[in-house]
Formats: C-alpha cells, sequence, structure tokens
C-alpha cells in the first residue's frame, strides 16, 4: 500500500486515525504495527505493560496512590502512544495490507483479553462495585473496591471477596472473624472469638451525615459506630441500637476450610449468620482498597472524593 498525493491521502489518513485509535483503545503497538515498525512496536507494548505491572503491584500490596497514579499514567501513555501511532502512519511512504493488518490488530487484541481475564484477573487482581448497605461504614454503594488476588492466606480481620455458597454466581464481600476451628457467638451485639468477647469503643449515635446535613446513605443503616479490634488491627462497625441484640447468634465451630463472615453493618447484613460459613475455595481474594466512589441513580452521580484511594481496614 503505497503513499500517494491528491485523493490517495484521504486514504492514507484514515488508516491514520483508525492506527491512533485502535492504539488508544486496545494496544500501544498498533499503531507501529500498520506500518511494520516493528522495533517501535515492541517498545510500546513492552512501556504499555510496564504501567500495567505497576498498577497490579499497587493492587497486591495495597497502595491506592501508586495504583491511581499508575493508571492516570498508563491512560496518559497510551494517548502520546496513540499521537505517534498517527504521525508514524501519515507519513509512512508504505503499510501492510489491510487484511495483514486486521489479522495481526485481532491477534493483539485477543491476546490483551486473555491475559487480562486468563492471567490478571483470577490470579492478581479484580475489581468489584458495592451495590449494598451490608459493610457500611467500612464500604458504601457506589464504592469501586481493588481486590488482591495473589495472597490467598486469609486472616481474621480481612475483608474478602467471595462467591455466594447458597449461589455461587454471585459475589459478596464481608468480614473474616472466624477461622477453621474458631468458637464465633455474638451476645447482646458483641462479636466473641473463643470465649472472649471484643472490647470496642462507641465513637458515634448518629448515622452518618452528608455536606447539607442530610443522612448520606438509604435507610437502614446503623445509627451508633463503634471501633472494634481483632488481631491487631482496628475497624469500624454499626449498629442500629446500642446494643444491637437483634442478631445474636449462639456459640459456633467453624468449620475445616471454611471461615466465618460477618457484614460491618451488623444489624443489617446477610452473612454467616443466616447462611453459613464460607468455604475457603469460594474466597476470590482481599479488599485493598476504594479506587472510586459515586453516588446517585446508577451509582453514577456525584464522586465522593472523600473515599477515593481510601484503604479498606
Amino acid at each position: 500500500m503505497e503513499a500517494g498525493t491528491g485523493d490517495a491521502m484521504g486514504p492514507r489518513r484514515r488508516l491514520a486515525l483508525s492506527a491512533a485509535l485502535a492504539t488508544l483503545w486496545v494496544s500501544a503497538a498498533m499503531g507501529c504495527v500498520a506500518v511494520r515498525r516493528w522495533r517501535r512496536a515492541l517498545f510500546w507494548l513492552l512501556t504499555d505493560w510496564v504501567w500495567i505491572v505497576v498498577v497490579v503491584v499497587a493492587v497486591v500490596t495495597g497502595h491506592p496512590r501508586l495504583f491511581g497514579g499508575g493508571l492516570l499514567s498508563f491512560m496518559g501513555w497510551r494517548v502520546l502512544a496513540a499521537i505517534d501511532a498517527y504521525r508514524v502512519v501519515a507519513r509512512a511512504r508504505a503499510a501492510v495490507t489491510w487484511p495483514t493488518l486486521v489479522k495481526t490488530w485481532l491477534v493483539l487484541m485477543v491476546g490483551a483479553i486473555v491475559v487480562a481475564r486468563g492471567v490478571m484477573r483470577p490470579f492478581f487482581a479484580e475489581g468489584f462495585q458495592i451495590t449494598s448497605s451490608g459493610m457500611v461504614p467500612t464500604l458504601v454503594a457506589g464504592d469501586h473496591i481493588m481486590v488482591d488476588k495473589l495472597h490467598h492466606l486469609v486472616r481474621r480481620g480481612d475483608v474478602v471477596v467471595f462467591q455466594w455458597p447458597p449461589d455461587p454466581d454471585v459475589d459478596y464481600v464481608k468480614r473474616v472473624v472466624g477461622l477453621p476451628g474458631d468458637v464465633v457467638e455474638v451476645a447482646q451485639g458483641r462479636l466473641s472469638i473463643n470465649g472472649t468477647a471484643l472490647p470496642r469503643e462507641r465513637y458515634q449515635d448518629d448515622c452518618p451525615k452528608g455536606p447539607d446535613g442530610t443522612t448520606a446513605f438509604e435507610d437502614a443503616i446503623p445509627c451508633v459506630l463503634w471501633h472494634e479490634p481483632l488481631d491487631g488491627r482496628t475497624y469500624d462497625i454499626g449498629t442500629e441500637t446500642v446494643l444491637g441484640e437483634g442478631r445474636d447468634f449462639a456459640a459456633h465451630v467453624v468449620p475445616e476450610g471454611a471461615v466465618f463472615v460477618l457484614g460491618d453493618n451488623r444489624d443489617n447484613s446477610s452473612d454467616s449468620r443466616a447462611w453459613g460459613d464460607v468455604p475457603m475455595a469460594n474466597v476470590k481474594g482481599v479488599v485493598r482498597f476504594v479506587w472510586w466512589s459515586s453516588s446517585g441513580p446508577g451509582m453514577g452521580g456525584g464522586v465522593r472524593w472523600e473515599r477515593v484511594d481510601a484503604l479498606v481496614r
């Protein structure tokens, strides 16, 4: 395919624009492939994956700011790659034929999808959106969370995403409070592990309020908030009443190969008290941080900037 003048410049510009768009949305190497600039294509491809590795490392190490910086840098890098693709293709004297170009682009596209869904998502990191109030005040509807799937050693106090035992096609997020062999009990609203009641500190007596003074979340949320310590970490829970007696649970021994989970919204959570223990095999990963949060219809409304980059404890 030779470059020409006059009318021939139209198809060349269209090819350059196509290469830029393909570069922007699929792979940074797309544009250079169109004009057989293989070394340049390899450079863009490798640097593309460097930013992806940075984002994944940020998730598995629990660094939300590194994640945000890496994500923004990745997007900016793609824009630079797209500009470079347009210029290289528009100025090239020759390009590969359209059939060869389409085949090569399809290989790059399928390869990216396979790596993302077949390697990164199952083994390293995955994003989820919170759609219910069962983990208030730690997580609220509209939070977008990142989950570390590399570390499979679950500890007490971890917030995990797992396949719901009654229906494995549904993902739930709850806090692990009991490991195999632990005796878990909830009496007068207070959690006990192996016969020892967890101390807790009451720090707020009303529902969280938004900037305008109105309730920030939907109905049926806790209006008494507490700090609860477990195995060296302290997190927040909520109850509707001071004692939270509505969801007491008799002493229960967690079986081998399973964990016992509770929602931080203790009086309004569907958790192990209702449908039993969670098999370890169902646990997908540990929640590390909230990378985005929004409210409103369809959870695409106003951004909750105070929740962005918040670590999940």
